[in-house]
């Protein structure tokens, strides 16, 4: 749980990122429609703060699938133990022209601050062949 300490614009309330989840634990909550995963969320606050939290919600939240969602079709490159340290050295080398950039091609790997860095790697790469 992450409780942002920044004001909302035009909230009168409180933010709470209940449930950041990937891999096998994602596909958990992937199987709950969204309005189950509210209360789903709800159900860990409690447990943590008790019952008295519950008052607190106002009905409103928001929730993401990296799954389902159509444009991506999935989270972020999740490694195995020993995959990272093992294949992430040819991860991002180019083959020939062709170069590679992605959140996966980064020591950032799952957030979008590795897929910016890796695209301007790769630019970079780019960039010097042709100059």
């Amino acid at each position: 749980m992450y409780y942002p300490s920044h004001p909302v614009p035009g909230s009168p309330g409180g933010v709470v990122l209940a449930s950041y989840t990937w891999a096998d634990d994602a596909r958990r909550w992937d199987s709950l429609p969204d309005e189950d995963r509210y209360e789903q969320a709800l159900l860990g606050l409690c447990q943590l703060h008790g019952e008295r939290i519950r008052p607190f919600f106002t009905g409103r939240g928001a929730t993401q699938s990296w799954a389902r969602d159509p444009y991506a079709a999935g989270e972020a490159a999740v490694f195995a133990p020993g995959q990272f340290t093992e294949h992430h050295p040819a991860i991002p080398t180019a083959e020939g022209a062709l170069h590679f950039a992605g959140e996966h091609t980064s020591l950032k790997h799952s957030w979008i601050e590795g897929a910016l860095e890796s695209g301007v790697r790769a630019a970079l790469e780019v960039n010097a062949l042709t100059v």
